[in-house]
This record gives structure tokens, sequence and C-alpha cells, in this order.
């Protein structure tokens, strides 16, 4: 209950489209990918020259080293195609998964746990009546599997 509050009162001070913990993410494969030159191929299709090289395409949402299909998450190669032909870094949270979103992260924590009071609890520190018992198993029907002679 207490967790859940404080990632709900936390979400609400964020103001990037992204959580701050891939949102610093971004940055390290942003800064990753600033020695590499990029190529336009066609519309949308771009080649990283990176080691080894790699062919971004925006529109099919896919890059050959795999990882942006893979996590949703732009990869250094897409990343840095963004960065070097967009200019802004605020346009990349388009082509980033919804579950990454800020946004997502408030959904999933908007609702309330309502407190359980003390009375509610029983007390297990005394010795109660009720004793909870393994269950009882009973033998399957058919025939009994036969064991490997050691």
């Amino acid at each position: 209950m207490v967790q859940m509050s404080k990632r709900r009162e936390d979400s609400a001070t964020w103001i990037s489209e992204i959580g701050p913990v891939m949102d610093a993410k971004l940055k390290k494969r942003i800064e990753k990918g600033r020695a590499w030159r990029v190529q336009k191929s066609s519309t949308g299709v771009y080649e990283v020259k990176s080691m080894p090289a790699v062919v971004v395409d925006l529109e099919e949402g896919t890059c050959s080293c795999g990882s942006w299909q893979y996590n949703g998450f732009v990869c250094a190669h897409v990343a840095t195609v963004l960065a070097k032909t967009c200019g802004e870094e605020e346009s990349m949270a388009d082509y980033i998964d919804p579950f990454y979103h800020v946004v997502a992260y408030q959904q999933t924590y908007e609702d309330k746990i309502h407190p359980v009071l003390a009375m509610d609890i029983p007390d297990f520190t005394q010795g109660t009546a009720r004793e909870i018992k393994p269950p009882r198993n009973r033998r399957p029907p058919g025939r009994p599997l036969s064991r490997p002679q050691i």
C-alpha cells in the first residue's frame, strides 16, 4: 500500500514522456552512437556505420541488430538515427513502445489499496484452536508407475 502510494506520487512529478530510468538509458544510447555515421538509403531507411554496420527502418520499426523489435525500446542505432535526423529527443517517444511511457506507469499505480484495520486481522501470536493440516493425498487411478531398479 505504501509502495503503491509512493510510486503514484513520484510519477506525478515526472515531466518526460518516458520514465526517468528509461530516459537515462536513452541518453546513454544516444551518447554511444555519437561517433557513428548515418546515411539515408530511402524514406525511413538508414544505414548506421557502426561495428558491424546495421540497417534501421523507421517505418517498419526494425533494426538489423534486433534489439528494437525484441525490447520495444529504441536501441543505440535507432536513437542515433533519430538524434541525427530529427534533432529532438522528444520525437523519440513516438518510436518507443507505450509500455515504457509515463502514462502506462501511472495507470499501473492509479488504483488505491485500502488499509486493513488491526481489528480485522486475527492474532496469530497466541495459540489458535484452528490447526491447518496438510491435504489428503489420494492415489491416482490406474496402475502404479514402475520404478527403475538401481
